[in-house]
């Protein structure tokens, strides 16, 4: 990759790191392709000299529809080499805002920004591939902390039979995992010449599909080739690799860290006086960050107890090597320690006669 260029004038003042991308329009489809390729000169933590980064990147004024890339280990010059597509309409294209926030991963509290830019479309000559280096810059508050996701449930309260029914909707945006935790390796027959298994791009945690397929980019791709190959793969070849039989290995395996998903599902609990109940929880979804639910959870309270208890909803990450993880939380009830928005959803729901369905914010996990 060629080095960042120096400091422009245009750059922040509180210089983050740099960041390299190529912008990529396709008009008649509708199709902006976002290639994130590198990061140069991250801050480290304080205390380390390092850093775990990984990158968010959305369109605004969307900001739902985010995407995030792998977490790379210990490094301050991470790369990345993943692609983006987005569908905008070009009519629409020149009010949108690429942006890309740099993330520092930590597994035991919420991520902190390293930095990041914001990119209107409307400044960029898009009729060709553009390749561009921007400085990541200080964020604002609310992006200096990383989303944890948002989860929709619908809840619905039947007096006479004093039965709460609670359906788990779908989830959102939820945050990346330390995939360290979950990773996995490919067990294949012995290779013929001019062979060579590269890593993979996401792990293998959903065992249970016969049509599992790897995707490999073409970094990996190329590592397998040599420089003077009769067929090298195009810059922007991929390829499905079918899995013949796969092997859980140790968490120090050389093939983690290629995956930014989650393998979510939800715990839902009646809290009282500090204490859980009652609790219930969803089935599994695999390698997902917006899973699709669709699940009902029932539970016989009276409204007396339900008037003086909280609903906690936990979203939690399935981790095959050890206890689960909780990526996000959220509490709806009539309690002060619930948000109004929530307070207000959980007096709806005791007075509709119909099920009544919200998407709750997740808070920091605790």
């Amino acid at each position: 990759m060629n080095p960042p260029p120096s400091r422009a004038s245009s750059e922040p003042e509180d210089l983050r790191g740099s960041l390299q991308m190529t912008l990529s329009y396709d008009p008649p489809a509708g199709i902006l392709t976002i290639r994130l390729i590198e990061a140069h000169d991250l801050q480290a933590r304080d205390f380390s000299g390092t850093a775990d980064p990984y990158a968010k990147i959305r369109l605004l004024p969307d900001r739902t529809n985010i995407w995030q890339t792998r977490i790379h280990k210990r490094t301050l010059n991470p790369v990345f080499d993943e692609d983006f597509v987005f569908e905008v309409r070009p009519a629409t294209l020149g009010r949108r805002v690429l942006e890309v926030i740099l993330y520092d991963f930590d597994a035991y509290s919420r991520h902190h920004s390293i930095g990041g830019v914001k990119l209107p479309l409307a400044h960029i000559d898009l009729s060709e591939k553009v390749t561009l280096w921007k400085g990541l810059g200080p964020c604002s508050e609310q992006d200096a902390k990383a989303e944890l996701g948002d989860l929709m449930v619908s809840l619905a309260f039947l007096p006479s039979a004093e039965r709460l029914t609670v359906v788990i909707l779908k989830a959102r945006n939820l945050r990346v995992v330390d995939d360290t935790r979950t990773s996995s390796a490919v067990r294949l027959p012995p290779a013929k010449a001019e062979t060579t298994l590269v890593k993979v791009s996401r792990v293998l945690s959903d065992r249970t599909q016969e049509s599992t397929c790897l995707h490999l980019m073409h970094r990996e791709i190329g590592k397998s080739f040599r420089k003077n190959h009769p067929s090298p793969p195009e810059q922007d070849s991929n390829l499905n690799l079918p899995i013949l039989d796969s092997l859980v290995l140790h968490k120090t395996s050389a093939l983690a860290n290629y995956a930014a998903e989650a393998d979510p599902f939800v715990k839902v609990s009646l809290l009282q006086g500090g204490k859980r109940i009652k609790k219930k929880k969803t089935g599994v979804h695999r390698n997902t960050l917006s899973p699709v639910f669709n699940e009902a959870l029932t539970f016989d309270v009276s409204r007396d107890t339900l008037n003086r208890g909280t609903l906690e909803f936990c979203v939690m990450h399935d981790s095959l090597l050890g206890p689960s993880e909780l990526l996000g939380r959220a509490l709806v009830g009539p309690g002060r320690d619930c948000r109004p928005e929530e307070r207000y959803f959980f007096n709806e729901v005791l007075t509709s006669k119909t099920a009544t369905a919200q998407w709750l914010s997740l808070y920091e996990p605790q």
